[in-house]
């Protein structure tokens, strides 16, 4: 007789999902692997014999609040179906409706890969307008500033934050002379 996670596996399997499994049936089993095994997504059912899914799924939350966690349940009333979802459940699949399965998890790994993206797109955006933010500074500094070595300084020190060195020179030619300025810690 195989065991649920062997036809869980069977149903992945037979849908051509290539995929590494942990199958674990205890507390301290699932806090090892959700340590050491870092799951893209965690397929689990509601009562274990000596675990509850919603512990399981409170737990995932702490470690890896990214990834999908899918209930794979026998009789799940409606009530507890809505209540793992509000609890941040992904999706919850009847184990006589195994058919769900491959669709429900394909769906949670595209949704993660969407705010994966969406994560990063918004980081970029993040440094975008942080840098306009220091380009408009520097702008508005330049225009108030009407001293050459002040305008300077301003510049230099703009640039250290930039390119988040301590110390430096830059050299410019005035009139067929150079003239150094070096700066040490200027913050």
């Amino acid at each position: 007789v195989k065991t649920d996670a062997e036809i869980i596996e069977q149903e992945l399997k037979n849908a051509k999902l290539n995929f590494t499994s942990k199958v674990v049936d205890n507390k301290e089993d699932f806090v090892k692997e959700l340590n050491n095994f870092n799951p893209n997504i965690i397929l689990a059912d509601y009562f274990l014999p000596s675990f509850e899914g919603i512990s399981a799924l409170a737990m995932a939350q702490e470690k890896c609040i990214d990834v999908p966690f899918i209930f794979v349940s026998g009789a799940i009333g409606e009530d507890w179906a809505i209540e793992t979802l509000k609890r941040g459940a992904t999706d919850y699949v009847l184990k006589d409706k195994l058919s769900r399965l491959v669709p429900s998890v394909k769906r949670a790994m595209r949704e993660i890969k969407e705010r994966i993206e969406r994560k990063k797109s918004d980081e970029i955006v993040r440094r975008r307008h942080n840098e306009l933010a220091v380009n408009a500074r520097i702008v508005n500094m330049i225009l108030q500033t009407h001293n050459l070595d002040e305008l300077l300084n301003i510049i230099l020190a703009e640039a250290i934050k930039l390119l988040n060195v301590e110390s430096g020179a830059v050299y410019l030619l005035e009139e067929d002379e150079f003239i150094i300025r070096s700066w040490q810690g200027i913050t």
